[in-house]
């Protein structure tokens, strides 16, 4: 159910309707193919009409050369991104640290360090600095200094660390 733009249900009102709905079965659970061929086809036309908001905008030739690095790193293996760390190559800095992230992550066979939880993806699959980048700056790109992380644990971790602070 929406509401109103710029309206904010109080807590009283919020509750009144979940209490509204308890017990109520939503009209499409269990449906299944409840749209016919033909919708369906409509749907998926009208999804191909639509063009992305920045299509055709120009960018910046410094936002283009970001774009060609970042495609670039993404194509080499991380043993590559390895070597070009150790050989010093000069890479933005946003692209250094998505190579660290990368390598991090595949290193410890997105295995969370902490809790021991397997084949991590996505947001729950986090490369963390064990000793934190604003203490040690030197160390933020030194591949010792990471560590994989599920999302609780390193919240826990972050929330010590800011804890302590």
């Amino acid at each position: 159910m929406g509401f109103q733009r710029g309206y904010t249900p109080t807590a009283e009102h919020r509750r009144k309707l979940s209490e509204a709905r308890r017990g109520k079965t939503p009209w499409n659970k269990g449906l299944t193919h409840i749209y016919s061929e033909e919708a369906l086809a409509k749907m998926s036309e009208t999804r191909e009409e639509r063009i992305p908001w920045n299509k055709g905008k120009p960018c910046s030739e410094e936002t283009k050369e970001k774009i060609r690095q970042k495609r670039k790193l993404q194509q080499i293996t991380a043993e590559t991104r390895e070597k070009i760390r150790l050989a010093g190559f000069e890479l933005t800095d946003s692209v250094r640290l998505d190579a660290w992230i990368d390598y991090v992550k595949i290193r410890d066979n997105f295995t969370c360090r902490k809790c021991g939880k397997t084949n991590l993806k996505g947001r729950d699959c986090q490369a963390d600095h064990i000793l934190s980048r604003e203490s040690f700056p030197e160390l933020i790109y030194d591949l010792n200094n990471g560590q994989t992380l599920c999302c609780q644990c390193h919240g826990k971790k972050t929330r010590m660390e800011n804890a302590v602070r």
